[in-house]
């Protein structure tokens, strides 16, 4: 059994029933996921590292914790771990000598490729020294290609869009003002959604509220609050907006170059609905500004806990 197969026929919802005839003790933590509407595409996460990120720490950890009482005929101390070798601190960029065998394991073809290693391993103190020594390997750069960054601009980290929804910073004087804020029980997990869109001169153009049954946290419900007025704005034809929530967290994610697990599914959607925009950006204000919102919110968590209907998800 799939993934796939506990969903909706071509919907990114989670099917009920399903869930409760095959996974029934999982049935309030699969609900608690919130599942990307726009083909969010998926990837391995190391779940003991908050960074989502293997470690050889938390790796060995979790080794030595299911070892039981299993017995290993490789002798791991005489092979691995007493082998004589250089120091970590001195195993890149300490000598030329130790920098050999990288160098045979690499092809440069163009300064440019030599820039990024020259950067990377080498650094100003070995310059470009044994560059033509190496010959046939990992690494390879034609000599045609012409890179528009430098090399030390290269070897810098990127951000996929998947996580940094932000692509618009700039906004017009008359763009449209999407107040956003939701309402969350600790205790059943029910969240209450509530957005309220304004012109720039004030004048309310839309507003609507919604609640869910399952969401897993607080911040999950304030993007999810966010994503569905931005989504209204969007069908109403509005192509300049300027977004504000009282979730300092969330607006942060939105506006830096973090991500959360738990809510990428909804980064990513927030970002796929800001591309069809001329202009976009997200701001924080204290909730007292937020008012209107907040109330949509709050009394449509009320209305979902005063009914019994189970067809609010």
């Amino acid at each position: 059994m799939m993934v796939k197969d506990l969903l909706l026929p071509n919907r990114s919802e989670w099917d009920t029933k399903k869930i409760k005839f095959h996974l029934l003790q999982y049935v309030s933590t699969i609900q608690k996921l919130t599942l990307s509407t726009n083909n969010l595409k998926d990837e391995r996460i190391w779940l003991l590292e908050k960074s989502d990120e293997y470690s050889t720490k938390t790796g060995y950890a979790l080794a030595k914790l299911n070892s039981g009482n299993i017995h290993d005929s490789f002798n791991w101390k005489q092979c691995i771990w007493n082998v004589k070798c250089s120091p970590n601190g001195q195993s890149v960029g300490s000598s030329p000598s130790i920098l050999r065998p990288v160098e045979k394991l690499m092809s440069f073809d163009g300064g440019f490729a030599q820039g990024v290693y020259q950067n990377v391993f080498l650094g100003s103190r070995h310059g470009a020294k044994g560059y033509k020594e190496c010959k046939g390997g990992a690494i390879s750069y034609s000599k045609a290609e012409k890179p528009t960054a430098s090399p030390k601009d290269s070897i810098r980290p990127t951000i996929p869009d998947s996580i940094s929804p932000t692509n618009h910073s700039r906004t017009t004087v008359t763009a449209s003002h999407l107040f956003s804020d939701a309402a969350w029980n600790s205790s059943s997990c029910a969240g209450g959604l509530g957005w309220v869109i304004k012109s720039s001169s004030g004048n309310i153009l839309l507003h609507g509220s919604s609640a869910k049954r399952y969401v897993a946290s607080a911040l999950a419900a304030e993007a999810l609050a966010l994503k569905e007025g931005l989504s209204k704005a969007i069908l109403a034809g509005l192509k300049d907006i300027v977004c504000s929530s009282d979730s300092r967290c969330l607006i942060q994610l939105l506006t830096g170059n973090k991500s959360v697990t738990a809510i990428k599914g909804i980064l990513h959607d927030i970002c796929v609905l800001s591309r069809s925009l001329n202009s976009i950006s997200y701001h924080f204000m204290p909730r007292s500004c937020n008012v209107q919102a907040d109330e949509l919110a709050k009394n449509s968590l009320f209305l979902l806990s005063c009914s019994s209907d189970n067809s609010v998800v």
